[in-house]
């Protein structure tokens, strides 16, 4: 085999082998979010308003909150939250009656809440991007 192409097997095997934890993931995307915004600042896609602005933060704490709730769910029957981790049971009370995935629900809807509250382009497209 060439050496060129046992290289490009090696990196292929490390970028496989790379797992993004999502929470880390949504906080590079509203970095990457802010250094726009520093970087080419726009005005916002919508008037903000107090209204915008308290749909914005219940948006961002029904999220969390929403995750908060998954997370302990999770704990009460103990089991992993790790996403590439092995579950050692099947949560179904609690969020999970209603999605599957409520963290990642929640997560969005709190990434969602902080696009409605800044209303500019780069901080709307954090939750599309994290989806």
């Amino acid at each position: 085999m060439a050496r060129g192409a046992k290289l490009a097997n090696w990196l292929t095997g490390q970028l496989a082998a790379l797992r993004p934890i999502p929470p880390l993931l949504a906080i590079v995307y509203l970095g990457a979010a802010e250094g726009v915004n520093r970087l080419l600042p726009s005005e916002p896609l919508v008037p903000v308003g107090l209204a915008s602005r308290i749909v914005g933060i219940s948006c961002f704490v029904g999220g969390i909150a929403l995750a908060i709730w998954a997370a302990v769910q999770f704990n009460r029957v103990d089991t992993t939250k790790d996403p590439y981790g092995t579950p050692t049971s099947l949560v179904t009370t609690g969020p999970f009656q209603y999605t599957r995935n409520p963290m990642y629900v929640g997560m969005t809807l709190s990434l969602l809440g902080l696009g409605l509250h800044f209303a500019t382009a780069a901080y709307v497209a954090v939750p599309v991007a994290f989806c």
